[in-house]
């Protein structure tokens, strides 16, 4: 964990411009204090790149396509203190890429893989050079303006306390990501079960997992792409798994998230679309089993609310479905085909509203099997 003296200074973010140069605009900005550059397109720093911003106290230059970085690039920046050049993959730093002149500040702290280097170069005294590694996580204090870019790049920044201008920020490890939260800058949570995984420190997003495959509840946080496994019976390995295990098949439907699923054509009655089973048109079910006189309350009524809940919950394609309703346990009604066909229009299993028998039947009839005629309907040879 690093301290630094931290500047007032005017900050600038240029994050996620897909610039590969400093625009003109910033180059001669002499009283620029931080910069943040992160998530760009540099592939390559020179001596000319940042030669006239001499009161930068921070650069932020993480996640770029950073390989070369040639001799005294930063030399000129006297005022520097607080260099990232993490997440990229450099692969060739001259010997004097890190040696600076006219020092103001007592130190420079540099963060950056060097697992790559060629050569390692040369450093001075007033230059401290943290090697990471992609297993590593790394701490700082750092101001307010870095702190939010940092909370961009997989970072877990807050305030130090509650009157301090100064934050500490720090990687979120494996398995997880960083996003915005209320209470701080950005706090780190698990990549969901599914298609999800992180197996580097400091993200920002989770890495899916190949077509097919995906991270079970009782694995996650995936940590490694080992962690995503072949998605079970019944579902699609052609595609990306998501925030389940896999789709269903067509004409399969499943009574689990993250389990397996079940081919509707062994079941007369049953219609299944996007993992849902329906009742089909011509066939009739009820949760409806009534208990003695002594209570109101149906055998099913509790079973049948939990089913339209786990329905609600599986139509949610996103991460933002409920724990509480990821599968179903009970059994569902059986299902009997109708008398006549056209008496019975089927329905969807699963609605706001709990279903009765009589939402299964056409208009004009009713009953069980829908073999009643309606109030201010009669039958018409067996119609």
């Amino acid at each position: 964990r690093f301290s630094h003296a931290l500047l007032k200074s005017s900050y600038r973010d240029i994050t996620k411009n897909q610039v590969s140069t400093l625009p003109a605009t910033l180059s001669t900005q002499k009283s620029l204090g931080e910069l943040s550059c992160a998530s760009n397109k540099f592939t390559q720093i020179t001596t000319s790149t940042f030669i006239r911003l001499e009161s930068l106290f921070l650069l932020n230059l993480i996640n770029n396509s950073i390989r070369i970085i040639e001799d005294n690039s930063f030399a000129e920046l006297a005022m520097l203190g607080l260099l990232y050049l993490q997440d990229n993959p450099v692969t060739k730093v001259a010997q004097n890429a890190f040696v600076f002149t006219n020092r103001v500040k007592k130190k420079v702290q540099i963060f950056l893989d060097c697992s790559r280097f060629e050569v390692m170069p040369t450093t001075q005294s007033t230059t401290d050079l943290h090697c990471l590694s992609l297993t590593s996580v790394t701490s700082f204090i750092t101001s307010k303006s870095a702190a939010l870019t940092l909370a961009l790049s997989g970072y877990f920044c807050s305030s130090i306390s509650p009157r301090s201008a100064s934050y500490n920020c720090t990687q979120c490890n494996v398995g997880t990501k960083s996003i915005s939260h209320a209470d701080s800058i950005s706090k780190c949570v698990n990549c969901p079960p599914g298609g999800y995984y992180q197996d580097e420190p400091g993200r920002n997003y989770c890495k899916q997992c190949v077509t097919g495959t995906y991270v079970s509840p009782t694995t996650a946080p995936g940590r490694t792409a080992a962690d995503c496994h072949v998605c079970p019976e019944g579902t699609n390995t052609n595609g990306y798994a998501e925030y389940r295990a896999c789709y269903c098949l067509n004409n399969y439907y499943r009574l689990d998230r993250f389990g397996a699923c079940y081919n509707c054509s062994s079941d007369l009655g049953k219609k299944c679309q996007n993992d849902i089973v329906s009742v089909a048109p011509g066939y009739w079910w009820s949760w409806e089993i009534w208990n003695d006189s002594t209570t109101t309350k149906s055998v099913g009524q509790e079973e049948e609310q939990q089913y339209i809940y786990f329905v609600k919950n599986l139509t949610n394609p996103g991460g933002s479905y409920s724990n509480f309703s990821v599968n179903f346990t009970e059994t569902l009604p059986k299902i009997h085909q109708c008398l006549l066909n056209e008496s019975c229009q089927g329905r969807k299993i699963g609605t706001s509203a709990r279903i009765k028998s009589e939402d299964m039947c056409s208009i004009g009839y009713e009953g069980t099997l829908c073999s009643q005629c309606s109030d201010g309907y009669y039958s018409w040879f067996q119609r």
